[in-house]
């Protein structure tokens, strides 16, 4: 069986169980399992789109496997956690004006907490790459350093500058 029918089965397959777990959610003892099946449904359809798409069997993985560039990675992590930068602070504005407004209850001492902790994770967050990625050149430049330092050097080369020991 190619690839390509096997991932349209699983699709087809995913499509009835996620119809079976609509059902499953309706019916009040089985609203947790029929969730669940659900959640399984969704992962299964995603992968049968992923198989349909291959051309074999033995088709390299996708995305093909490589090392990971550390310094990209760390900026990816450091623009992620530029939203949480700025809407952080909105939201605890617009979060201690609605408790100013209505009063400390107990539910809006919790958002309001809530939310300065969602800003921390934030500011956090970018402290945490920003030190990531001066570490990581830190280290790039002792590579560098040490591979300088290893060069051969005329010095280096033993008696009469021809390398090797005891040359004339």
């Amino acid at each position: 069986m190619s690839p390509k029918v096997a991932g349209i089965l699983v699709a087809l397959a995913a499509v009835l169980a996620a119809i079976a777990s609509g059902w499953l959610i309706a019916t009040p003892p089985f609203s947790v399992p029929g969730a669940i099946l659900l959640t399984v449904a969704t992962i299964a359809f995603a992968y049968g789109v992923f198989l349909s798409l291959r051309r074999s069997w033995q088709d390299p993985p996708w995305p093909t496997p490589r090392a990971p560039n550390l310094r990209r990675t760390m900026i990816f992590q450091l623009v992620m956690a530029i939203p949480l930068l700025v809407l952080g602070p909105i939201s605890i504005g617009l979060t201690v004006s609605t408790a100013l407004e209505s009063g400390w209850t107990g539910g809006l001492a919790v958002r309001v907490a809530g939310t300065v902790l969602f800003t921390l994770s934030g500011v956090s967050s970018a402290f945490r790459v920003r030190r990531l990625i001066r570490l990581a050149d830190e280290a790039n430049t002792r590579r560098e350093t040490t591979a300088d330092e290893c060069a051969p050097t005329s010095t280096d080369a033993g008696p009469g500058g021809r390398g090797g020991a005891g040359a004339t």
